[in-house]
């Protein structure tokens, strides 16, 4: 085994890594850092306080948030429903990513994506910049 295989670029986990999503790019923060653990932790208190007993629908929720707050750095060629171009922007990420029929489809794509190692290692950053490059 090469560690190399395994060693993920730190820059990503701040500024986010491309994650495709059909012909779009979400740029996507790593869930799971001591930042994102923080986030949620203060997120959740700031929802439903300290003694709240949290549901599936919650985790849905504050996933979200963190898509919307923190997670996702922006994105390219992202269209609204009548196709016109989207471009990133806080109040833009609110309406999509707190919109709850996006929770179970687009923000469990992104948040998955968050979740898996690949998405931020050395290697693997090179390898989507060239895929983005190709015609």
């Amino acid at each position: 085994m090469n560690l190399n295989e395994y060693r993920e670029d730190l820059t990503l986990h701040d500024k986010g890594a491309p994650i495709s999503v059909g012909d779009a790019v979400f740029y996507v923060r790593r869930l799971g850092t001591p930042a994102a653990q923080k986030f949620m932790k203060e997120l959740k208190l700031s929802l439903w306080g300290p003694f709240a007993n949290h549901t599936e629908q919650d985790a849905n929720e504050l996933l979200a948030h963190w898509l919307t707050e923190c997670g996702c750095t922006g994105w390219d060629n992202v269209q609204d429903e009548s196709g016109v171009d989207l471009p990133y922007s806080q109040q833009a990420a609110r309406k999509v990513f707190l919109n709850p029929e996006y929770y179970l489809s687009l923000n469990a794509i992104l948040t998955n994506a968050a979740a898996t190692f690949e998405n931020y290692l050395h290697e693997q950053l090179e390898q989507d910049i060239d895929a983005l490059k190709k015609p």
